[in-house]
């Protein structure tokens, strides 16, 4: 079930983390503030159980700290001096409201937190446009907050309208 509470953002970390787990990968977490992005949480727990620990001893970074804005993972993949390294994989927490902090990166995966909470224009003119080099998806954890948003029709163009009436739909994947 969905609303508050309603597990969407464990749903939401669950469908980062084997992204996450993929060496090279990059990826957000974009909620309207910093601190609205309690996928991170979940996945501070997932690298806490023990049969996370090979993955564990891969932290590079492990940042939380929503009031200035540095919230990222970064796994490391290579040891110094491995003659065939592998890239770093990683995710970092953006801010909808600091339009220039979502230009530049391309990305395999965008997690949209409180996507109905963010104006179309973030998605349409930042997000979506980090995902089509890599061919990339979007999941997006949110309650829509009603269906005459653009969330909410986001939401229907993958339903069947006589489907729709009467049932919620709390997350959303959309590929590139």
């Amino acid at each position: 079930s969905g609303g508050a509470r309603g597990g969407k953002s464990l749903v939401g970390a669950m469908e980062l983390l084997p992204i996450l787990l993929t060496p090279g990968t990059q990826s957000w977490i974009v909620a309207p503030r910093y601190d609205q992005a309690k996928e991170m949480d979940y996945l501070r727990q997932f690298f806490e159980l023990p049969e996370m620990e090979f993955y564990f001893k891969r932290l590079k970074t492990f940042t939380f700290n929503p009031k200035n804005g540095d919230c990222r993972i970064v796994l490391r993949w290579s040891d110094p001096g491995d003659s065939h390294r592998l890239p770093d994989s990683w995710v970092q927490v953006k801010s909808s409201m600091v339009e220039d902090s979502l230009l530049g990166e391309e990305l395999d995966m965008v997690v949209v937190s409180e996507a109905s909470r963010i104006h179309e224009r973030i998605w349409t003119e930042y997000l979506l446009q980090r995902l089509t080099t890599r061919k990339g998806v979007a999941f997006f954890p949110s309650t829509p907050r009603g269906l005459g948003n653009w969330y909410g029709k986001l939401v229907l163009l993958g339903q069947d309208p006589a489907e729709v009436e009467g049932k919620r739909t709390e997350s959303l994947m959309v590929t590139s």
